[in-house]
């Protein structure tokens, strides 16, 4: 019982002593020299003034502190008058046992109300750049800053406004409370606060958990169990917005500035888009903020059903980023792929189309685009590769140069067709592809086309340009036989112009412009249900002049066949087809016929061919021939 007594008179002793000191050290405490001195040491170090308002309160239970009032930090010259940033109240607390012992142990800071307002000047300066070096010449934070106890905000807000571009972004409600940090055991982190974009009329919330551990002598942060949720919202968001949820494990070296992730995942929805959930595993991902360069190695998205793989690599971050690497496309079937966009394919596409496809290729971007190629896709039996552009700029501009190999139409080599072109996308799933270029043998098409998927029909117009060409070729290119004809001339000057319009089963040409050889035909026609095998055709055509002779097929012996001649107008036979060809003047051997009505109506298999006018008729040996060129069609 005497040992506790003798135990208990050394502790109120020792209490007793606290006091007195505490009661001592108020007593020296001299508030306005101290304010002064920390303001000095502000401007000597980064040249921006510091102005304490409040009071400096000292304390000295639970632990020696001091509690300090409203405080601005001025922003540096050729900025606003704003702050660059101020609070209400700073608690800086240590514990009182170590500094006993000699040894200084933070145990609390605390800020509250804390207002930090970033800004860049139209010239491209900040009004935060003397502080990334304060203290150090080379811009790394103390080591001091590992060893901090708990660290708490309450209510701060931060906003961050570039004068050249208008980019204003804001976080308010800002709540963060971490520690005590140590080396040899992990502490909470928990952190909450809203943000919102004014530009883009975005806003949102985020929270974000961990257990977090500093190790003052290596200069490193690490944290496990890091589990992160974003949510955005906006009236421009597909579906009104999103929300990304994201765990990992990280490492921080802040004297390499390296950070580190492992086993990152992201997953996250994007409702009127994608109904399917959309996620993301990277196994390893590094920052390096002195090198200014990023990787992502092994990463693998999932996206409306695809498996996205490759590596990927930033450099030259902060200043002008640039992107490099690869990425892969497992196989998928494109019919799936479009049910899933909300966009199904017709039962008759989705029945051609292969359940095989798959996409490699090599990556390059940076702030104004992203290029994707040298690019390898395979859909089935068809191989294309190239190059595809698309950039950053107002109207998202896209270029294309692809080659697509197709299989043989018939028992010949494979096909090869070419496509360039550039354009632009719009709002609302709208598309505007300009100046395009496809190639097929000798084959030449040019034109632009709009085309808008933005409700629930397909619509698109386009202009087409057939150059000259030679329809025989093209049918050997196409392994295909030519025609046996009295002119052996004849389909070897063929060239077209044409205003497009239609949809998913709908093509109307109007006006259209062909040239056959020496004839000359213009009018309009349209194809309605072309999904349909009994597809209805409508046209009204009207030509110069047509010498029918050169294009009846010949027999065995060299003389025109009368009745392999109408073998052709079988195709017609399973089409709904109504129309009118006018013909200035017709040859039919040495029957020469002028203002000439041919008209044409097939339906339910039974083909009718008419003769609705001949207002003149008359004999002649001689051929009718004409000549000229086309020119598009005007706008």
């Amino acid at each position: 019982m005497t040992f506790f007594k003798w135990l208990a008179g050394i502790a109120a002793g020792v209490v007793v002593l606290a006091l007195v000191l505490a009661l001592v050290a108020a007593w020296l405490f001299d508030a306005d020299a101290i304010k002064a001195e920390i303001e000095a040491r502000v401007k000597s170090e980064t040249g921006l003034v510091l102005s304490i308002d409040g009071d400096l309160s000292p304390f000295f239970f639970p632990g020696l502190g001091v509690k300090v009032g409203h405080t601005e930090l001025h922003n540096p010259p050729g900025f606003a008058d704003r702050n660059l940033a101020e609070f209400e109240t700073l608690t800086l607390r240590v514990k009182l046992y170590p500094l006993l012992a000699g040894t200084v142990a933070p145990d609390l800071v605390a800020v509250e109300g804390l207002n930090v307002h970033l800004a860049r000047s139209a010239s491209g300066g900040n009004n935060f750049d003397r502080m990334l070096t304060a203290g150090n010449g080379d811009g790394e934070p103390p080591s001091a800053l590992l060893a901090l106890g708990r660290l708490e905000l309450s209510e701060a807000t931060l906003t961050y406004v570039d004068l050249a571009s208008g980019e204003r972004l804001r976080v308010t409600d800002l709540d963060f409370h971490v520690g005590p940090l140590s080396a040899r055991r992990f502490a909470p982190l928990a952190a909450r606060f809203r943000f919102s974009d004014p530009a883009r009329n975005v806003e949102g919330h985020a929270s974000v958990g961990a257990e977090l551990s500093a190790d003052p002598a290596q200069q490193t942060f690490r944290a496990q169990s890091l589990a992160a949720e974003v949510t955005f919202r906006g009236p421009d968001l597909p579906g009104g917005g999103f929300q990304i949820d994201a765990s990992a494990d990280a490492r921080f070296d802040t004297s390499g500035r390296l950070l580190s992730l492992l086993d990152l995942e992201l997953a996250g929805t994007a409702p009127g888009i994608i109904e399917s959930p959309i996620g993301v595993r990277i196994p390893r991902a590094t920052v390096d903020l002195i090198a200014g360069t990023a990787s992502l190695e092994r990463f693998a998205l999932t996206i409306a059903g695809l498996d996205i793989g490759g590596d990927l690599a930033a450099s030259e971050l902060g200043k002008d980023p640039t992107l490099k690497g690869r990425v892969t496309v497992a196989s998928f079937s494109p019919a799936e792929l479009m049910a899933r966009l909300g966009r199904p394919l017709p039962d008759t596409l989705n029945a051609e189309l292969p359940d095989d496809a798959r996409l490699e290729s090599s990556v390059a971007g940076n702030l104004h685009g992203v290029t994707l190629g040298p690019l390898a896709l395979t859909l089935g039996r068809v191989r294309a590769d190239g190059r595809l552009h698309l950039g950053f700029s107002p109207g998202w501009p896209v270029t294309t140069a692809m080659r697509i190999e197709m299989p043989p139409i018939t028992a010949g080599g494979p096909l090869q067709l070419t496509l360039s072109g550039s354009g632009r996308a719009a709002e609302q799933a709208r598309y505007q592809a300009d100046e395009l270029e496809l190639t097929l043998g000798p084959l030449t098409a040019r034109g632009d086309i709009k085309l808008d998927a933005s409700g629930d029909k397909l619509s698109y117009r386009a202009s087409l340009t057939l150059p000259r060409f030679d329809a025989r070729a093209l049918l050997g290119y196409l392994g295909l036989p030519a025609p046996r004809t009295g002119d052996p001339m004849a389909f070897t000057r063929v060239e077209a112009v044409a205003a497009v319009a239609g949809g998913r089963t709908d093509l109307v040409l109007d006006p259209l412009t062909l040239k056959l050889d020496d004839t000359r035909i213009s009018g309009s026609l349209s194809v309605t249900e072309m999904s349909s095998p009994g597809r209805a055709v409508d046209f009204e055509l009207r030509a110069d002049a047509l010498d029918v002779g050169r294009y009846l097929p010949l027999d065995s012996d060299g003389s025109k066949d009368q009745v392999s001649a109408a073998a052709p107008l079988g195709i017609l036979r399973p089409l709904n087809l109504n129309g009118r060809l006018s013909l200035a003047k017709l040859v039919v051997g040495d029957v020469v016929m002028d203002d000439v009505q041919l008209v044409a109506r097939s339906r339910d298999g039974r083909l009718e061919l008419q003769t609705g006018s001949v207002s003149s008729l008359s004999t002649s040996s001689a051929r009718v021939a004409t000549s000229g060129s086309l020119a598009p069609p005007a706008p």
